[in-house]
């Protein structure tokens, strides 16, 4: 499996979950930038769910 996220932006992702978690009012900037080489979507990424596994942000 590729990692595509270094292990201390995955911790600011997870804190930015948490932080979502406790403050609904809180609206974290991107701090991942994911795109398609093929096409034209682009996925800004805000927060890491607790599962590890799944990724919020705006598309």
């Amino acid at each position: 499996m590729t990692i595509l996220i270094r292990r201390a932006t995955r911790a600011m992702l997870s804190a930015n979950f948490e932080h979502c978690m406790a403050n609904p009012k809180f609206d974290p900037l991107p701090l991942v930038r994911l795109f398609n080489p093929m096409g034209r979507a682009v996925w800004l990424i805000t927060e890491l769910y607790a599962d590890g596994d799944t990724l919020y942000g705006l598309c």
